[in-house]
């Protein structure tokens, strides 16, 4: 093969192999950048409704419960269920921990009453889970 030809040959294949490579190397940080957030985010949530299951049956079995035998209707007046949620919610938060927490304002917005609102959604979700399995 001559000289120019593999000169000529090389100055084609040369910018294409570097665009290449260097769109090659664009995807795969964007494909990792994604996918570790996604994976962060599913951790995220596996921890949240984790923690909004434990709190809801630890507040159920030492707070709930007691206060329900010892009412006459059995049931819970309008504060003790806002104390109740309000103690889920804390406990919530001390299971999540404070990476946790750091991690669900990252995603969810920077201020608390998101990270609340969202906790109380999961919790109140959970509460509607027992009653339906008693």
């Amino acid at each position: 093969m001559p000289d120019y030809l593999v000169e000529f040959i090389l100055a084609l294949t040369l910018p294409i192999a570097t665009a290449a490579g260097t769109l090659a190397s664009a995807y795969i940080v964007h494909w990792v950048r994604e996918n570790v957030s996604h994976t962060q985010a599913q951790e995220l949530l596996l921890r949240a409704v984790h923690a909004a299951e434990v709190s809801v049956g630890e507040v159920a079995q030492t707070y709930v419960d007691g206060l329900k035998r010892a009412s006459e209707d059995g049931k819970l007046t309008q504060q003790e269920a806002d104390d109740a949620l309000t103690d889920a919610i804390d406990r919530a938060y001390e299971l999540l921990g404070p990476k946790g927490v750091a991690r669900a304002r990252q995603v969810l917005g920077s201020d608390d009453e998101s990270i609340d609102a969202w906790l109380v959604a999961l919790i109140e979700s959970k509460v509607r889970e027992l009653r339906a399995a008693k």
